[in-house]
């Protein structure tokens, strides 16, 4: 990529925003060149206690910009049971998975889940997925659910 009055350059983190191969940036310029979409899952950890509702973050991030006809949003749902998917372009998959749907606006590239009334069956990681016109897959992350219980077992002082 190319840069425009740009001083030091950092690596990218390629790992957590699905960028990559590595690429190289500088803060704070305005870039020349392509760049390749991405989604990003951020926090890669969230929280919540039983019986309440959670939102997991989803931004998806193309140089084409977020067109519901262009592109399929799916997420998917990783634990001890193995991969299974929840929702495609807002319709669940899994049976008995009502309570989960994308509450984000994917015309701005925001395809965040909620899950209402958290149980710990819910615990595991949660991987946003974008598929373009094109057939690439842009995912996220993940981001790792784990429910928290109403009681204190242990105290420690």
């Amino acid at each position: 990529m190319k840069s425009s009055g740009c001083g030091k350059r950092i690596q990218a983190w390629a790992g957590g925003w699905g960028v990559g191969g590595g690429e190289r940036f500088s803060l704070g310029c305005r870039f020349q060149g392509p760049w390749h979409p991405f989604v990003a899952q951020i926090p890669a950890k969230e929280k919540a206690k039983e019986g309440e509702t959670v939102a997991l973050n989803c931004q998806f991030h193309s140089p084409w910009g977020p067109s519901l006809s262009k592109l399929t949003v799916k997420w998917y749902k990783v634990d001890e049971k193995g991969q299974r998917d929840l929702l495609e372009n807002n319709v669940t998959v899994l049976t008995n998975y009502s309570r989960v749907f994308i509450h984000g606006n994917l015309s701005q590239g925001d395809a965040s889940l909620t899950i209402l009334n958290v149980t710990a069956s819910d615990h595991g990681i949660y991987f946003c997925q974008v598929t373009l016109s094109s057939g690439k897959v842009v995912m996220g992350s993940g981001t790792k659910y784990w429910p928290l219980s109403g009681e204190i077992s242990h105290c420690l002082f």
